[in-house]
């Protein structure tokens, strides 16, 4: 009962006073409410009322299958990608449970995430990929740049007279980038995306110069 309701007892000898004020022991937001309106709350309940969150920062939990766990380690970065958000996030494993869960043969990485514009919310399904070992390369173009033209992998460079398609060489790649061996050197201008475009507009003047050969 607030200190208002105390003081005016004296004025209202016949008032029903059956407001109570629930505060919580921590700031943070109600993500769960166990109660309605008329129900009646006992003080040994073991229900909680409320739950409150702290959504400031989470803790994401990742599912590891026990074929990969020697490859995944405290301190590994990793990429998450999130449902309607263009880019991924960057982050590392915090914890790796010790134990490995019977039923699904799976134990739990868990990485801590700032939230602070509360975007990241419980129960959102995302995606890990995680950083397994790095290799510096001399050239690496998103793969997005590249386009197979009469079945080589080609580039659209950029030059004076507009975009020129060049063949090149590739190594190895990963799920958003490839090394490029020949054809690129450092400082080259290029399509990264919508270079498919370049491609049906270049195959289309192909098809119309036949034409006109014949």
């Amino acid at each position: 009962v607030s200190e208002d309701d105390i003081t005016s007892l004296h004025a209202q000898p016949e008032a029903q006073h059956t407001h109570y004020q629930i505060t919580s022991p921590i700031r943070g937001t109600v993500i769960e409410r166990h109660l309605v309106r008329g129900e009646v709350v006992k003080e040994d309940t073991d229900n909680p009322i409320f739950v409150i969150a702290d959504l400031t920062s989470v803790w994401l939990n990742l599912t590891v299958h026990t074929t990969h766990l020697n490859k995944i380690r405290s301190g590994q970065k990793i990429l998450i990608t999130v449902p309607n958000r263009s880019e991924p996030l960057a982050a590392t494993i915090d914890y790796i449970t010790l134990l490995v869960d019977k039923s699904t043969r799976t134990a739990t990485a868990r990485v801590v995430l700032p939230n602070p514009n509360g975007t990241l919310l419980p129960g959102l399904f995302v995606t890990a990929s995680v950083v397994s070992d790095t290799i510096a390369v001399p050239i690496l173009v998103p793969t997005t740049a590249i386009h197979a033209i009469d079945g080589k992998p080609t580039i659209f460079l950029r030059d004076d007279k507009g975009f020129m398609p060049v063949t090149v060489s590739l190594g190895i790649s990963n799920d958003t980038h490839t090394e490029v061996l020949a054809g690129l050197i450092v400082g080259d201008s290029y399509v990264v995306r919508g270079g498919f475009v370049l491609k049906s507009e270049m195959m289309k003047s192909e098809l119309e110069h036949a034409g006109h050969a014949h």
